[in-house]
């Protein structure tokens, strides 16, 4: 530690530092939030993935619904369907 930073600390401050690093309080400690912070990583992935999958589902199920209605439809109606399919896939 640079000597400006040890003159702003106290003696007992540097010596208490001191010690938890020595008994590895301090390495726990930070360790742990390592750990927590892996952990939270990997949980945001795996919401993302999931709800990623059921996005893919659900605009899959959207194609399916218009693919059945365009078959459907008369011919004198399959402008407004066509019209009504672009307003659902582009929201």
């Amino acid at each position: 530690m640079s000597s400006s930073f040890q003159q702003c600390l106290s003696y007992t401050t540097l010596s208490d530092l001191a010690l938890g690093l020595i008994d590895g309080t301090v390495y726990n400690i930070v360790q742990g939030l390592l750990d927590i912070q892996h952990l939270t990583g990997r949980n945001l992935y795996n919401q993302r993935q999931k709800l990623h999958r059921e996005h893919l589902v659900l605009k899959q199920d959207l194609v399916r619904k218009h693919k059945e209605a365009l078959q459907v439809c008369k011919s004198h109606n399959l402008a407004v369907r066509k019209t009504n399919k672009q307003g659902e896939t582009e929201v």
